[in-house]
C-alpha cells in the first residue's frame, strides 16, 4: 500500500464504530508518517502538492484534516491500518495466551481487545 509506515503503531480504533473525528485528527496529526514518499510519488501533481503543503503545516485546519483523511482512505490506508491492527492484535493474543493463566494475563488480553474495539 505504501501509505502507512509499517513501524508506526497507528490507528488503534475499533472496527465496528471507528470514531471518524478522532481518526481524522490522528491521521492529520501523523500525516508525515502516513504519507510515505512512494504513496505520493504516483499522485497527480496538484494532489501531491496539496498533501505536502498540509503535512508541512504546524497547525492543520478541520478542512486540512478532512482532505488528508479522504486521500488516505482513497489510497487504501484506512483498510491497511485496520488489517495491520488485526494482525498485531492476533500476534499479541497468541503471545499472551502462552503465558500461565493469571489475572495479569487476562488483563493484557482485555487490553488487546479494548484497543481494537474502542471508538476514540
Amino acid at each position: 500500500a505504501g501509505i502507512l509506515s509499517s513501524g508506526q503503531g497507528l490507528l488503534l480504533s475499533g472496527e465496528a464504530g471507528v470514531g471518524k473525528s478522532a481518526l481524522v485528527t490522528e491521521i492529520a496529526r501523523r500525516a508525515g508518517d502516513l504519507l510515505a514518499p512512494d504513496a505520493l510519488a504516483d499522485a497527480p501533481g496538484k494532489e501531491r502538492r496539496d498533501m505536502l503543503r498540509i503535512v508541512r503545516k504546524k497547525k492543520k485546519s478541520r478542512r486540512d484534516r478532512q482532505v488528508v483523511y479522504a486521500y488516505v482512505e482513497r489510497r487504501g490506508g484506512i483498510a491497511y491500518a485496520r488489517q495491520k491492527m488485526r494482525e498485531h492484535a492476533r500476534k499479541a493474543r497468541n503471545l499472551i495466551q502462552d503465558m500461565p493463566p493469571t489475572e495479569a494475563r487476562n488483563a493484557m488480553l482485555g487490553l488487546v481487545d479494548y484497543t481494537i474495539r474502542r471508538n476514540k
